[in-house]
Order: structure tokens, then sequence, then C-alpha cells
């Protein structure tokens, strides 16, 4: 896990490559009990970056990860939402990756096909060079400081892209 420090020095990181100061904020949560506490906690926002399936089965993620985008995007309904899958660190992902990214694109194809043109994808699998998986991670689940450099790497055209239209 990461401590908040370590979190908000990835934030900082983030930031300073856009060219126009904002906040962010991570909300983390370990079960399928999210969906009413984001209209609480999202107020004013700009843009919302959704890395949602990392704590969560398959069949939970299948069930609520449409209903969370609906959640976001019924408060907020201009602003750029970023489906993003969790990092594959193995050269090849596996079933259970390849299940979750399904889910995730097929959130994305469902808010295209209803008409919302402000939904972006960022696949986890994109995020890391293939050689040497081990540099990214520091306990095989979670990344290190090259890890989030990567994947911030990844994320950053997309929401800058996003928050410029």
């Amino acid at each position: 896990w990461y401590t908040r420090k370590e979190t908000e020095e990835n934030n900082m990181r983030v930031r300073a490559r856009i060219d126009k100061s904002f906040e962010t904020m991570e909300i983390q949560v370990c079960s399928n009990e999210l969906t009413p506490q984001v209209k609480q906690m999202v107020e004013d926002i700009s843009a919302f970056v959704m890395d949602y399936d990392h704590n969560n089965t398959i069949a939970g993620l299948q069930e609520t990860h449409y209903a969370f985008y609906k959640t976001v995007r019924d408060a907020h309904p201009d602003i750029p939402i970023i489906f993003v899958s969790r990092p594959v660190y193995l050269r090849e992902p596996s079933a259970e990756q390849l299940s979750r990214i399904e889910i995730i694109k097929d959130t994305y194809n469902k808010a295209v096909a209803s008409g919302d043109a402000n939904v972006y994808f960022v696949c986890g699998d994109d995020f890391f060079p293939k050689d040497y998986p081990d540099l990214y991670m520091v306990d095989g689940t979670h990344p290190n400081d090259l890890g989030m450099y990567y994947i911030a790497k990844a994320i950053y055209p997309v929401l800058k892209s996003a928050l410029d239209k």
C-alpha cells in the first residue's frame, strides 16, 4: 500500500507535467459500496480518472462498473471521464486481466454508444515496456516509482487532451 505522502508525491509529478495547476483527489475503497459516497465527495471536478478494478472481484466489477460511471456522469455531465484498467506487469495479460479489461471496455463502449463523446479508455496492458516486468512493481501488485512514472506517462496525454478541449 502507498502512504499518503507517496500518493501526493506521485500526484505532484503528474501536475508538474500539465501546463495548468490542478488539484487531485484519490478515493480508495475496498468494497463495492462506493457509489453513494461519490456524489458527496466529488462536487467540483474537472475530470474523473476511473481506476476502479483493483479491489473488486470480476463479478463485482461487472455488476458495478457501468453503474459507477453513470453515477459520476449524472453528477457531472460535461467532464471528461477516463476509464483505466489495472496495470499488467506480465508480458501477456492473464485470463482474469483480460476479463477485467473487457468489462471496462464494455462500459466505455456503452457510454460512447449512448452518445457520451467525453469518455476515454487507457489500457493497463499498455503502461509498461514488456522487458523486465519486475522493475515496475514493489510486491508483484503495486507499482514502484518507475511504475508510477510509466502509468502517469500513459494517462497524461489522454488527460491533457481531454482537459484542453
